[in-house]
């Protein structure tokens, strides 16, 4: 089985990158300890993330011209982007596309040579991103991202301000899922409800 693989690991990482696409896997997963440990106890290669990266960018382009069509019947669309840095400390955004009562969609990823994006550099990813739908008659009506203090600046950003106009709003909104995550952290370090979770861990031992 290992051997049939290695033979054909174009397509061993194209069908991982269409099963990570498909169900919204970031990138980065590959790179985890308990997926590299699953693929292990199946026998199968283990992944480098840097190439999952690169067989989702030869993947994205034949997918993005099966979506194109969707997202020009809807007219207007959200973007979602997410920025994470890969092995080699790169940093890659990653741009979803959500039309109305619809699923959001893989639509583009930049691999950039730098450890952190400043706020004009993404902002000048979005733009790409703003314009690129433009010119397919589609109008940007908000972005999400989470809620570090780098993407909360955007709005701040003369990109940002720039793109604004009769096509896009581009109304700022910060990830739910991990305000609520920052909440509960905070929540769970307060020293009341920490002594209380030390007990309870302790009874359950």
């Amino acid at each position: 089985m290992m051997e049939f693989m290695l033979e054909n690991l174009h397509e061993y990482y194209s069908k991982m990158a269409a099963f990570f696409l498909e169900n919204n896997i970031p990138e980065r997963a590959a790179g985890s300890k308990s997926f590299q440990d699953l693929l292990y106890f199946l026998g199968l290669p283990t992944m480098s993330p840097y190439l999952i990266s690169k067989s989702i960018i030869e993947l994205s382009s034949d997918l993005k011209e099966k979506m194109i069509d969707e997202v020009k019947s809807a007219g207007r669309v959200s973007l979602i982007l997410d920025e994470w840095q890969n092995e080699r400390r790169e940093s890659i955004v990653l741009f979803a596309v959500c039309p109305p009562s619809l699923y959001p969609m893989y639509w583009t990823q930049f691999n950039m040579r730098y450890r952190a994006l400043p706020k004009e550099v993404i902002m000048m990813l979005v733009g790409e991103c703003t314009q690129e739908l433009n010119k397919l008659g589609v109008r940007v009506t908000g972005i999400m991202t989470d809620n570090c203090s780098t993407m909360e600046s955007l709005p701040s950003s003369y990109n940002y301000m720039s793109l604004k106009g009769e096509k896009n709003q581009l109304v700022k909104i910060g990830c739910g899922s991990h305000i609520f995550n920052l909440v509960c952290r905070q929540w769970l370090s307060s020293p009341v409800v920490s002594s209380v979770v030390e007990i309870v861990i302790l009874q359950d031992t």
